[in-house]
């Protein structure tokens, strides 16, 4: 090919598509060749070869050619020109800020560029011949050849693969990779062509940016805090994992938002809060607020929530940042610091608090008072500045030598007024420590020795028992609880512990007033002292619940013996504010080891046991067992179920009629909830009734039994029956609602009965609560024409001048009377002494549970007008009621009822008859 054909040459449209092609698939490679063909002006066949040398970022680094005549088969360009692109292409792999490399199919480099010196400290010349794999650790060198192993399976190139090399003089690089897998004509892998990047820097940056995260999340940890972001456009609510923690909340149960935040602001404190926001948002000024929250378990926390709000170009509030901080500690702290500040300002002697550098930081009044010094005179000085001049520093060094020694230093010693006047003080100096047992105070306290031991003395008491009692209080009891434990284990003897529950206290207390519940706690306290051993202690847990800890404990009965003492010597009666008062224990029992090994496990489980006892009957006592974790959770369970009785129709009414004594006639029915449970059968009433009272169930089930039971009264009259007066009990839980006037007569409006034929009764002991509220709740009843009742009169605790105050028609005698009447006298006097009480005050008297003819006798022959009880009918569902009332109702109807049915008969008959 001559010179004007080397000038003249054109490429045939056939080879310049496979070179564009080559262009764009190598522009992520290094190197790569094409071959093609193309003529001459003059028509000559040359062949083409090309190299296209590009990085991997897509910059082109350079393209080489090369025609050769197919004929003369010699290179069209000259050697110059050809080591001038050589040249050219060198500086620019040379120049680059990246390793250039290639390897074979092996692994084993076959170039790298000059850059490897400056990366890994090595010379190209040593790194030939080697694979990448060598410069790795063992482990990192494994994974790296998977991922290659990856890339040449897929046929991609492989971007970003991060790998840990060892540099020559030992210390590790973290390269970025970015690699092309190169395959042969036939497909096979011939090798990979790539660079390095070195990013060991940028990795080290973000481990210290991950490092910084993890030690501000521990810091908000530390420091119970957490922050917030809020979105004000897009209503978003993002939280700190600082925050749900102080919350007592997760990410995954709860989904933050600006609302759902308000919900957990305590009630009384949520309209603050709201108002804070929104004067930041208006007036763009930064909020700081306390408030308290309240967390889903319904535990309560003191926050600390500040607030700041950015604002867009057009002065729009856009997004809000703040800080939220668990400071209820802190508000702890600062209640007990004040607290213990009105003890500092209020004492009569002088008292000087230092630093450990002896640095004078506050004094009280009395000090000021004693030396003329104001606190602001003497903060940050030595206590020197009192020196009055009169013991040399031979004493002084004593003094303190005493102190570092012992803790603590008193004696004599002469001090001098702001005014130069000497005076002598008797001084007390101690030393106070931290819990690593370096010094962070020294308290001098100076005056009258004997008042600051006083006084000091009291403190130390008050803090550890209790004010009403003088027994020990819950601090004092965990530490000697703890105490008794560790000589336990030493000793290998056992220790019990007994919690002790008084019954009925609040109804003694609502009744009677707090003072006298007051006079019973106290003594109660005295009496449990009494069954005590010296050793042993007794404390007040709070309200009427006690603790007591039995050491050297041999064997259970050990236990059951001293609780045996305390059920006898509290069953005697109480002589308490001209009342004698009667009244028990209930005792759970847990014994060390068995039943816990630390004071929490004791002392739950004894709890758990003493309400046992009290599921028990009361006035008793019960030891733990295992079977008691499994009956708290039926009672979840059922309580559950129990919520969900109305919806499933499973509440039934009964009732048991009233029978008028002097003609037999029934003259009434009490309404009686019963639950028949889909699976476990037919609940008692004394298993579901308190649980309602517990849980607030009462008020819907009352209500449901109110309405029931009117609307089948008013069914009974419309299918004939004679009319009847309908009882329905009223919990304590429902007489003390305002609204229960309101309840009454809307069920008598829907189902449209009179209210001459419903009798409302309360029990003694719930009037007597609040005897003012009661007598207006009972007169807007009476007004209405409803009758009332007072329902197991006399075992409450009434007030004879509020009883004549009550608007009441019946007094009913609770069943425990009716069954001890015919044997015991005292029981027989009661029973004639409120029969005789309601006739002159013209009430009507009921008898209930009545179970024997003799107890029937006798009620007619004390002149008590009604019964009711198990002698003449059980509680019976309304379809069977109503067959008992058309039997009553027949003529010269006297009532047979064959054996098994829950009707039993007497011999005196019964009819049915209006009341």
């Amino acid at each position: 090919m001559n010179a004007a054909t080397h000038s003249k040459l054109s490429l045939k449209p056939t080879v310049l598509m496979p070179l564009a092609l080559v262009l764009l698939v190598l522009v992520i490679g290094f190197f790569s060749g094409y071959w093609g063909h193309a003529k001459a002006d003059e028509g000559h066949e040359v062949w083409v070869s090309g190299i296209l040398a590009a990085g991997f970022g897509g910059s082109l680094l350079g393209f080489f050619y090369v025609l050769t005549r197919r004929v003369e088969k010699q290179f069209a360009l000259s050697q110059a020109e050809l080591r001038e692109s050589e040249a050219r292409f060198r500086m620019l792999v040379e120049s680059s800020s990246d390793l250039i490399w290639e390897v074979d199919a092996r692994g084993t480099y076959t170039y790298v560029s000059p850059k490897i010196r400056e990366l890994l400290g090595y010379a190209p010349e040593e790194i030939i011949g080697r694979t990448p794999f060598d410069l790795m650790p063992a482990g990192e060198a494994e994974r790296v050849r998977i991922v290659f192993s990856g890339i040449a399976a897929s046929r991609q190139p492989g971007f970003g693969v991060e790998n840990i090399n060892r540099h020559k003089d030992g210390h590790e690089v973290v390269l970025e990779t970015n690699a092309v897998p190169i395959f042969g004509p036939t497909g096979e892998l011939v090798g990979y062509r790539g660079m390095d990047r070195d990013i060991t820097a940028r990795k080290q940056v973000e481990t210290a940016l991950r490092q910084s995260q993890k030690n501000l999340a521990e810091a908000q940890r530390i420091a119970s805090l957490g922050s917030w972001e809020w979105d004000i456009v897009q209503g978003d609510l993002h939280w700190s994992d600082g925050i749900y923690r102080i919350f007592g909340l997760s990410p995954e149960s709860f989904g933050a938002t600006y609302a759902a935040f308000l919900q957990l602001v305590h009630p009384d404190d949520r309209g603050r809060v709201q108002q804070a926001v929104e004067e930041a948002v208006a007036h763009g000024k930064p909020y700081g607020i306390e408030h308290r929250l309240v967390r889903p378990d319904g535990s309560e926390r003191v926050v600390q929530e500040r607030g700041e709000v950015t604002y867009d170009a057009d002065g729009n509030a856009v997004r809000m940042v703040g800080t939220v901080q668990d400071i209820t500690d802190q508000k702890l702290a600062e209640l007990r610091l004040h607290q213990a500040a009105k003890v500092f300002e209020n004492t009569s002697e002088g008292v000087m608090i230092t630093d450990a550098d002896q640095r004078i930081m506050a004094v009280n009044q009395a000090f000021t008072h004693i030396t003329g010094y104001g606190e602001d005179e003497v903060r940050g000085h030595e206590p020197t500045i009192l020196r009055s001049g009169r013991h040399d520093g031979e004493y002084y060094r004593r003094m303190w030598a005493d102190i570092q020694a012992s803790g603590r230093w008193q004696g004599e010693i002469w001090n001098r007024r702001k005014d130069g006047a000497d005076y002598p003080e008797w001084l007390n100096i101690s030393v106070v420590r931290d819990d690593a047992g370096a010094i962070i105070n020294y308290i001098g306290v100076f005056a009258d020795i004997t008042s600051i031991k006083e006084a000091r003395d009291k403190l130390e008491y008050t803090a550890h028992h209790d004010a009403l009692t003088g027994l020990p209080n819950r601090v004092l009891f965990r530490d000697r609880l703890e105490q008794a434990l560790v000589i336990s284990r030493r000793n290998g003897d056992g220790v019990a512990l007994l919690f002790v529950d008084l019954d009925r206290f609040k109804v003694i207390n609502d009744t009677l007033g707090h003072e006298a519940g007051d006079l019973l706690l106290q003594e109660v306290a005295r009496r449990l002292i009494g069954c005590m051993r010296e050793e042993d202690t007794v404390a007040r847990m709070g309200g009427d619940e006690f603790v007591v800890i039995q050491k050297g404990v041999a064997q259970p009965e050990d236990a059951a013996l001293l609780a045996t003492r305390m059920l006898a010597e509290i069953s005697r009666p109480f002589s308490l504010a001209g009342h004698e008062i009667m009244t028990s224990l209930s005792v759970g029992i847990s014994l060390y080891p068995q039943d816990g090994e630390d004071v929490s496990a004791l002392l739950k489980n004894a709890d758990a046991a003493m309400y046992r006892a009290k599921e028990k009957g009361r006035n008793g006592y019960q030891y733990y067992s295992n079977e008691m974790t499994a009956a708290g959770i039926e009672r979840l369970e059922l309580e559950c179920d129990l919520r969900q009785a109305l919806q499933r129709d499973e509440l039934r009414v009964h009732y048991q009629p009233q029978v008028d004594l002097a003609t037999g006639r029934i003259v009434g029915a009490e309404a009686l909830v019963r639950w028949q449970h889909a699976s476990r059968g037919m609940i008692p009433p004394s298993v579901f009734i308190p649980m309602a009272e517990d849980s607030g169930m009462i008020g819907p089930i009352g209500d449901w039994v109110l309405n029931t039971a009117c609307s089948d009264a008013k069914g009974w009259q419309a299918a004939g029956l004679p009319g009847l007066r309908m009882a329905v009990n009223v919990s304590g839980r429902q007489v003390g609602i305002d609204h229960i006037v309101d309840k009454v007569a809307a069920a008598l409006k829907n189902s449209g009965l009179a209210p001459q034929f419903l009798e409302i009764e309360v029990t003694e002991s719930v009037v007597m609560q609040d005897a003012t509220r009661a007598i207006s709740t009972l007169n807007a009843l009476r007004d209405m024409g409803v009758t009332l009742a007072i329902d197991d009169f006399g075992t409450g605790y009434s007030s004879l001048s509020y009883l004549k105050r009550f608007p009441l028609n019946k007094l009913k005698i609770d069943k425990s009377f009716i069954d001890g009447m015919v044997d015991d006298p005292d029981d027989a006097a009661i029973v004639m002494a409120i029969i005789a009480m309601a006739q002159s005050l013209r009430h009507t008297v009921i008898a209930e549970g009545v179970e024997t003819e003799a107890q029937a006798e006798r009620l007619r022959a004390y002149g008590c007008d009604e019964m009711q009880g198990y002698l003449f009918s059980h509680p019976l569902p309304g379809d069977q009621f109503v067959e008992l009332m058309r039997n009553a109702s027949a003529p010269d109807a006297d009532v047979k009822v064959a054996p098994g049915h829950p009707c039993m008969a007497t011999a005196h008959g019964i009819r049915a008859g209006v009341a």
